[in-house]
């Protein structure tokens, strides 16, 4: 999964916490502009600010079908995050 993560961001280092519109501009900021951007998320009320930003969000579901439909996106198979 790391050649695919460009920005992590712990929000305890940056003192600013979701779904404070803040801490998704201070991530945009250090991402590609021409970029595609997903966003992944176990709580509902974190996406509207990345959908804002017009990035593509995905809900963390418990049964994990997020992840067979990330790794569809990453083109991988067999299970990789």
């Amino acid at each position: 999964m790391l050649p695919y993560i460009k920005s992590l961001t712990i929000s305890s280092e940056v003192g600013l916490c979701k779904p404070d519109p803040k801490i998704y501009e201070f991530v945009h900021k250090k991402l590609n502009p021409n970029g595609h951007v997903w966003y992944i998320d176990d709580q509902e009320k974190n996406l509207k600010p990345a959908q804002e930003r017009l990035w593509n969000t995905y809900i963390a579901d418990q049964n994990g079908n997020w992840i067979e439909h990330v790794n569809g996106l990453l083109g991988l198979r067999g299970g990789f995050i």
